[in-house]
């Protein structure tokens, strides 16, 4: 058995009620096929609402997929493509592997094991009370993160990649700003191990409502050849290391600065055969600064000339990672700062990719002038 083979298909649906429209989007997954993840994307009123249908959503996965439930979770981003999004990561069916389904104080999570690796796909990592401050929220989803990693005998340098949802991100309680705040109770989890191949793969991104959602992958390999290999673009800092310049808010009480996004531009997970690269969240960033006042399609094309350095083979050769000829993209996350912007973006993008598919969501970026920002996911095949 190798590293097994992940398909990504993204669906829309619109004009109905919220519960036949989740319906008609689960519609979309056969009883037979064996779904790891999904993520549902919408817009709900408050998070009241937001509450509620995260249960109905649950509620519905759970009737459809009974005992084999994916790790499931509602992102609250409005589509600018369909009125709710989903998501679907399916295992390939070539897979030969062991999966189990697991529940620890309520958040639910798949084991899979092959010859190769386990890993673990954890998802809805929330804070007890969506209304309460973001600090408190990101030290609660750390403080449940550690202990399932703990209870799985998994080393937090585990985690390869990592989706942190953050409500209304740019914004400040006083001087703290949101995003600031989550990276400071991030810091504070990832200093409690080293980090021998590198950080994961993140994406950092506001929602309009729904606190703190965050969302993991963490691998631990099993066999000397299968490895975990963060990239870095040499066309930016990495962000890691970026300066106290560019952070925002106030220092953190214990590390005495603003500490820096704790990720890696993105990470390249290699079996005997094939391998695929988690790319982080990407935006118009050259060294450590913003591209400023250049328009949508230039930071759209800035963003994408990062995304194809990340997953070059040149790029991959410098980490010793050989493929057997190019990356090919599996899919791409668009997050949009302005909905007015989508027509010529969606042009853009569907010009340069006609079978990737592409999900398109608003969303505020990290930075308040960065109007757009792209993760994706691609597959090599590993040369002999």
């Amino acid at each position: 058995m190798v590293f097994y083979r992940t398909s990504y298909d993204i669906f829309t649906a619109e004009n109905k009620e919220f519960g036949c429209l989740v319906d008609e989007l689960l519609n979309e997954c056969s009883e037979n096929d064996i779904v790891t993840r999904l993520i549902f994307f919408g817009k709900p009123r408050n998070n009241q609402e937001y509450a509620t249908r995260l249960a109905m959503i649950r509620e519905k996965v759970k009737e459809k997929f009974v005992d084999a439930c994916p790790a499931v979770s509602y992102v609250a981003q409005r589509p600018l493509v369909g009125e709710l999004v989903l998501e679907v990561y399916r295992v390939g069916a070539d897979f030969e592997g062991k999966i189990e389904y697991c529940d620890y104080k309520g958040i639910h999570y798949l084991r899979i094991e092959d010859d190769e690796h386990r890993e673990l796909v954890i998802g809805s990592l929330q804070g007890k009370d969506l209304n309460s401050g973001i600090l408190q929220q990101s030290d609660e989803v750390f403080a449940d993160l550690g202990e399932l990693l703990e209870k799985e005998n998994c080393n937090i340098h585990s985690i390869v990649r990592q989706w942190n949802y953050i409500e209304r991100i740019t914004a400040f309680n006083g001087d703290h700003q949101h995003y600031q705040d989550f990276n400071d109770s991030r810091s504070h989890f990832y200093a409690r191990t080293d980090w021998p191949e590198g950080y994961p793969a993140a994406t950092g991104i506001g929602t309009q409502l729904g606190g703190v959602l965050v969302d993991v992958n963490a691998i631990i390999p099993k066999l000397p050849h299968f490895r975990c290999v963060p990239l870095d673009n040499a066309l930016q800092v990495a962000a890691h290391a970026y300066s106290q310049e560019v952070l925002l808010g106030t220092e953190d009480q214990v590390f005495k600065e603003k500490t820096t996004p704790k990720f890696e531009r993105a990470k390249a997970i290699v079996g005997a055969e094939r391998g695929i690269v988690y790319i982080s969240g990407t935006a118009a960033i050259r060294g450590e600064q913003s591209l400023t006042d250049v328009g949508i399609l230039v930071q759209t094309g800035t963003t994408m000339e990062n995304i194809n350095y990340l997953i070059s083979e040149e790029n991959l050769n410098k980490v010793g990672v050989q493929p057997d000829g190019p990356c090919q993209l599996e899919m791409l996350r668009v997050y949009l700062k302005n909905p007015e912007d989508v027509t010529a973006v969606k042009v853009y993008m569907e010009h340069l990719f006609t079978k990737v598919p592409i999900s398109y969501l608003l969303a505020d970026v990290c930075r308040d002038e960065l109007l757009i920002e792209i993760e994706g996911i691609a597959s090599f095949v590993v040369k002999e």
